[in-house]
């Protein structure tokens, strides 16, 4: 009984492309940028606070 249900449920999909993005490519696009803005802003976050932490490391030995 479960595949006639099956069935009939594939016959009313409608044929469309195998691949079609289920975004606008717009949307898309913008999904990457920001993402990629976000591993940019990362990024540099890191590289200030390992810079930070090393200024402060080199400060504190200094004073010993």
């Amino acid at each position: 009984m479960d595949t006639g249900w099956a069935a009939i449920a594939l016959e009313q999909v409608q044929p469309g492309p195998l691949l079609s993005p289920f975004l606008t490519p717009v949307l898309f696009v913008g999904l990457i940028v920001a993402v990629g803005g976000l591993a940019v802003v990362g990024v540099l976050v890191i590289y200030q606070v390992m810079r930070r932490r090393a200024a402060n490391h080199v400060v504190a030995s200094a004073t010993i």
